[in-house]
C-alpha cells in the first residue's frame, strides 16, 4: 500500500497503535472479561469498529421493527448515531484513498 499523508501523520501520532484496555462484562470476581490487545494498528482498529457499527445498525433496526412509536424512536436515534460514527470512519479511509469495504 502507498504512503499517504495520513500514513505520514500516523508514524508521527500517538494515535497509531493501541493500548491495552479491559472493557464489558464482569465475571464473579469482578474482573473485565474483554480486552483489546496492545499494538493493534490503527487501521485494523477502524475496519473492525465499522464492523460493530454496522452490527449495531443492523440490531437497532431489527428491534425497530417490534418496537411501539416512542421506544422506535429510540431505536431510530441509535440508528442514526452508529451510521454517523461509521461515516466518519469510512470517511476518514477515504480521505487516505484507502476504502478496504465496499460502499453502501
Amino acid at each position: 500500500m502507498p504512503n499517504t499523508s495520513l500514513d505520514s501523520h500516523l508514524e508521527h501520532s500517538a494515535l497509531s497503535r493501541t493500548h491495552a484496555r479491559n472493557f464489558g462484562l464482569l465475571d464473579v470476581s469482578s474482573r473485565p472479561i474483554f480486552s483489546v490487545n496492545a499494538g493493534v494498528e490503527l487501521e485494523d482498529v477502524l475496519l473492525n469498529a465499522v464492523m460493530l457499527l454496522k452490527c449495531s445498525e443492523a440490531i437497532c433496526r431489527e428491534a425497530a421493527e417490534h418496537l411501539e412509536r416512542n421506544d422506535k424512536a429510540l431505536a431510530i436515534g441509535m440508528i442514526h448515531c452508529t451510521n454517523s460514527a461509521r461515516a466518519l470512519i469510512e470517511a476518514l479511509f477515504e480521505s487516505a484513498d484507502s476504502v478496504p469495504f465496499a460502499a453502501e
